[in-house]
């Protein structure tokens, strides 16, 4: 991609403002449209159309009614990506299904997954939906999900499936998920008015009984209820047409996204023309309010094709395969699947290398999560699948190398846990310690979908557990704490346990925070001050006492508040404590796999995915 993650997560907040003005005329026509209805009366009585009493009761019926819909939609929608799948039909799939097909596409977004460097996704089914189709939701690449159809998953090979998902996962990249909810929500406030007006019609026209008074009154509000009906109609006509100018020219962008992840653009285009053949169309009654997530159009052709949400599918192909001449072929399931072509070459251990690597993703990375999991033993791979085996396994990764220690933390978790957990604990530990340091981060990111079906209570226990078992060694390690902070942050949220958004502040007042987290990094590394002064030099105007902190001033604790705060920063702002970061990290000229794990679990503390280290 031409612009670095920093650029397009900036781009993707300027396009709220590009929403927020087409919602303003939408919102401003709807209003005239029913101010000069209601004006008509007094215009035949007066000879003139303004009239303010009237205009400024109909702005304030009409800003009530879009305002609550929006905010109560948005309000709905603050849970994040689970609440859109649930909306539109999906199963959770269990991380440790049996079922083929589940299993393959599980297998393909946990590649995506750890290939990016962002938290393996829970993925929902559509199990009643036959048509090809999928979607990312969410806020943030920390809180995704990933929804895909029966006929997706059903309907096409390998490598057609995982250029489904690497196009979802450019928008996950990209920053389009957030804005994706914020139009449903917002957009929802607009069509309501079609919700009031069935309402006042189901009262007016379907009920009997009463008086004379009484049932003129009801035929009156039914009258009222087609006529808002109608004036209804418009706010559907700006509210596709707000969907469709936002969201056709970003199918284009995902659809390159997707091949440059893969380097395989056969994979794409293949499950295009299934799409061309088979159909993307949703039979869910919500996929109108979804239908610019989608990966194809999730409704019927419109007029001209004004409304379109997505670009022809013709014109997908053939911008992906110069070649193709629109003879659909018949689509067949199960087609041999094609050799990816050669990734791109590695990431270098530069610090503008690291920094340029941020969310992004390549072939290479893809194939290096592939072997990765096929690598790993059967035994940690179904461990971290189930919830049980997934937070033995977690505490298991962040046990002390020291005999010693480590069997002080297994006597002081015994004390709080079952005695079956400690068992597997103990049984995994072996397996896991076996496993190669850069191992850890993605196989704790694994077992994310498993933790999040821990029940409040067992999550409780097991943010406590977590806490106490890096303290434990009185000599915690950052990469530990990372780990362990990541793990907490990722759970969170469903758990209703996530701290409140952090204000958005200037650079000037978080300058101290980035002292507390620069410092702490400095003096994890063997030449605290070289590397410090090697870090700071990428901060443009640093105030004269930016100075490295003693120790005890840039303890963990003091840096896990640091990093919340800047988690609120400005994406110019965190793309520069993240190079400063690399600086500090490559100060010798060598990146190494300690080092550059340790970056991977910062940046993910900002936000900011980072791929795995390929060599």
């Amino acid at each position: 991609m031409s612009t670095d993650f920093w650029t397009r997560q900036d781009k993707a907040r300027k396009r709220t403002g590009l929403l927020v003005f087409f919602f303003s005329m939408a919102v401003a026509l709807l209003v005239l449209a029913v101010y000069f209805l209601a004006a008509i009366p007094a215009h035949d009585e007066t000879g003139r159309w303004w009239h303010p009493r009237i205009f400024f009761t109909v702005s304030l019926a009409m800003l009530g009614v879009i305002g609550i819909g929006s905010l109560v939609r948005l309000s709905q929608l603050s849970a994040g990506g689970s609440v859109v799948a649930d909306m539109l039909g999906g199963q959770l799939l269990h991380p440790g299904t049996r079922d083929k097909h589940e299993r393959r596409v599980l297998n393909i977004v946990e590649e995506m997954a750890i290939a990016s460097g962002v938290p393996v996704p829970p993925v929902y089914m559509m199990k009643k939906e036959t048509a090809i189709n999928a979607f990312a939701a969410g806020y943030a690449p920390g809180d995704a999900v990933i929804g895909v159809t029966r006929g997706c998953v059903e309907q096409l090979n390998r490598d057609e499936l995982q250029g489904v998902i690497a196009h979802e996962f450019s928008h996950i990249l990209n920053g389009d998920m957030r804005l994706n909810i914020k139009l449903m929500g917002i957009l929802f406030g607009i069509i309501c008015l079609t919700v009031v007006a069935r309402i006042l019609m189901e009262i007016g026209f379907y009920s009997r009984g009463g008086d004379r008074e009484g049932r003129q009154l009801t035929m009156a509000l039914g009258v009222l209820g087609l006529v808002v009906f109608l004036l209804g109609w418009i706010g559907v006509f700006f509210g596709n047409l707000i969907q469709a100018a936002i969201s056709r020219q970003r199918e284009h962008l995902a659809d390159a996204s997707a091949v440059q992840f893969t380097r395989n653009p056969d994979g794409l285009v293949g499950a295009l023309k299934k799409i061309a053949g088979i159909g993307s169309k949703m039979e869910s009654k919500r996929a109108g309010e979804a239908s610019h997530m989608f990966f194809g159009s999730s409704l019927s052709r419109t007029w001209l094709g004004l409304f379109a949400t997505h670009p022809p599918i013709e014109q997908r192909i053939k911008l992906l395969d110069p070649f193709f001449d629109e003879n659909i072929p018949e689509p067949t399931a199960h087609a041999p699947a094609t050799q990816a072509a050669a990734g791109i070459s590695g990431l270098a251990s530069t610090p503008a290398a690291i920094t340029a690597q941020a969310g992004t993703m390549s072939a290479q990375q893809i194939d290096h999560a592939h072997n990765f999991l096929e690598a790993l033993p059967a035994q940690i791979t179904t461990a971290v699948h189930e919830p049980f085996g997934a937070v033995a396994a977690t505490y298991a990764m962040l046990l002390d190398s020291d005999d010693d220690i480590r069997n002080s933390q297994i006597q002081a978790l015994a004390e709080r846990e079952h005695p079956a957990l400690i068992q597997e604990l103990q049984r995994l530990h072996p397996v896991l310690a076996d496993q190669p340091s850069r191992a850890k981060l993605p196989l704790a990111e694994m077992a994310l979908p498993a933790l999040r079906q821990l029940s409040p209570a067992q999550y409780a226990q097991f943010r406590d557990n977590l806490k106490n078992l890096a303290e434990a060694d009185q000599r915690i390690d950052l990469f530990e704490h990372a780990l362990a902070r990541m793990v907490c942050r990722h759970l969170a949220p469903q758990f209703g346990d996530a701290p409140p958004t952090p204000t958005r502040r200037s650079a000037a007042k978080l300058m101290p925070a980035a002292r507390v987290i620069l410092s702490g990094l400095a003096r994890h590394g063997s030449d605290a001050d070289a590397s410090f002064k090697n870090g700071i030099q990428r901060l443009p105007k640093l105030p004269a006492n930016f100075t490295m902190l003693p120790a005890e001033q840039c303890t963990l604790a003091d840096i896990s508040r640091a990093l919340d705060k800047i988690v609120g920063a400005k994406p110019g702002f965190a793309k520069k404590i993240i190079d400063a970061c690399s600086h500090i990290v490559a100060h010798d000229g060598i990146v190494d796999e300690a080092e550059y794990e340790l970056l991977r679990a910062i940046c993910d503390s900002l936000g900011c995915p980072l791929p795995p280290l390929v060599e």
